[in-house]
Formats: structure tokens, sequence, C-alpha cells
């Protein structure tokens, strides 16, 4: 009965298998996590291409506070079929028939292919607003299913690749769902860490250049967030938008370079994003300038 029941939350495809059900993990899945627990609560939604999102909780998840119960689960839940949806249209169709989201018990969050943890903290601190790291986490952890899943990368040697597209698609996120907030997203997200002139140089550095967390994060997932929005205003939105595009198609299924990611840009794009890529990188890559 419902008392015995234990919920496993992990990505696949149920199945009947001896007399039992048997789980079949995704043959594109780079890594795939399993978690089961019998405290958990499990929540469900459904994007309008008929993906079911899935969210599994502890009882925190909803918190009482002075003005009365905060459900950080509804929103948890809301957030993430949000930004499933948004970033199938954007990146490129999400392929799998689930998705989940678990509340972790540990710092932060974690992606995995089509499913990712996000901190019992950011549920623990939820106050009813988007305002907060349970959005910024939950739509960061969400996007890495194209900005790491879909488009593979080496996330020692060249981190940005997924790290900083993750951090501005929350940015986008928040354009589109929450306008008001862009400017309160750049500064609680990223000035207050980083300000304007921040110029540490190594966005484009491995993991292990850096002495720390915080360090590498200021780097690498703020910074590089600044470059792509910079990437942006030299391009226009339509055509920055349809080059991330163009690196999801071209980067599905493998792991994607750097040199892929500048080579979608055209000589006349190379150009007119110079200025920007010497900023951000201390000078044009090697394969761009040569482009050019």
């Amino acid at each position: 009965g419902p008392a015995n029941k234990v919920w496993v939350a992990a990505p696949g495809k149920f199945s009947p298998h001896d007399g039992g059900v048997g789980l079949l993990a995704p043959r594109t899945a780079r890594v795939t996590a399993l978690r089961w627990r019998k405290l958990l609560t499990r929540h469900t939604a459904e994007t309008e291409t008929g993906v079911t999102v899935e969210l599994y909780t502890f009882d925190d998840a909803v918190v009482d506070t002075a003005g009365g119960p905060q459900d950080g689960a509804a929103h948890a839940l809301q957030v993430a079929t949000r930004s499933l949806s948004m970033y199938s249209d954007l990146f490129g169709d999400y392929p799998h028939e689930r998705f989940i989201v678990v509340q972790g018990d540990f710092p932060d969050g974690m992606e995995f292919s089509d499913l990712v943890f996000v901190s019992t903290n950011w549920f623990r601190g939820y106050t009813g607003s988007p305002e907060g790291y349970l959005t910024i986490i939950t739509v960061h952890e969400v996007a890495h299913q194209w900005w790491y899943s879909r488009v593979g990368n080496d996330q020692a040697s060249s981190p940005w690749l997924d790290e900083a597209l993750a951090t501005y698609s929350e940015y986008i996120f928040y354009e589109e769902y929450y306008p008001d907030l862009k400017d309160w997203w750049w500064r609680f997200r990223v000035n207050t860490w980083i300000p304007e002139d921040f110029n540490d140089q190594r966005l484009t550095s491995s993991v292990y250049e850096f002495d720390n967390v915080r360090e590498y994060i200021n780097a690498v997932y703020l910074r590089g967030a600044r470059m792509l929005h910079d990437l942006r205003r030299d391009l226009g939105t339509q055509a920055f938008f349809d080059w991330l595009r163009r690196y999801a198609d071209a980067g599905a299924g493998r792991i994607a370079t750097p040199d892929l990611f500048w080579s979608l840009l055209t000589p006349e794009q190379l150009e007119r994003t110079r200025q920007t890529r010497e900023k951000y990188l201390g000078s044009p890559e090697p394969e761009v300038a040569s482009a050019s």
C-alpha cells in the first residue's frame, strides 16, 4: 500500500521485468544518477509537449513563515517545467519522456542526464518570491540538460562551455518570466560578487587553476555570463540565439570544444565580437583569429 511505497528518483523508462518493474536508463545519458528514499514526496507536472516533470522533496520543502506556509516544492516544480519548455524552444527539443528534480541534502546543486539535484538549503530559504536561489539554481540545473548533457564538454579543462551558458540561461529565464527582475538578477547573482572592473582572465581556464570554489565561480560562471551578454549585444538578440541553437545542434551527442563554439560565427560576426573576445579572453582564441 501507499505506506510501504518507496519512490525511486531516476531517469529512464519503467517497464515490467520478471514480475516486477525494471528501469531502462536513457541511451544518450552522459551520467545517470539514482536516488531512493521512503521519506520523499513526489510532485508531477507536464510540459506542453508531454514531458513529465517529477520533483522529489522532503517535508521541509514547505516552509512556515510569518506570512504563512511557503511552498517551495510547488515553485520549484513550476520553474523547472517552464524552463524545460523554454530551453526546448530555444536550444532544441528535450529528448526524453521524463525529467527529474530531487531535493538534495548537500549544498547548491548538481546536474546529471535527465536528473538534477537542488539543495535543501534553497528550499528552506524560499520566501514565496522568485528572487532567490531556489529559482536560480533550479533553472541553472535544467539548462545543463543542454549545456552538459545534450552538448557535452570537458568539464575539467573547459568548464565555461557548460557553466557560463547555464548561468546565462538563468538570466534569459528571468527575462522571459520575471522581466521586472532582470536588473535584480545581475545585482544579486553577478555584481554582488564581481565588480564591473573585475578582470580575472581565467574564464577559459581549467578547474585546476583555481585555489577555491568562489574564485572559480566568479571567473567562469559569472564573468562568463557577462561575456555572453556582451556577445549578445555585439551580434543582436536574434543572431545570438541562432548561434546558440546552431551550437546546440552541432554539439549534440558529442564532446564539444571551444573551437566548435567559435567556429559557428561568420567572419563578419567574428569581427563584430573581436573587442568582447579580447576583453574577456585576453586575446581572441587562436582559431578565431585565423578564421577572420
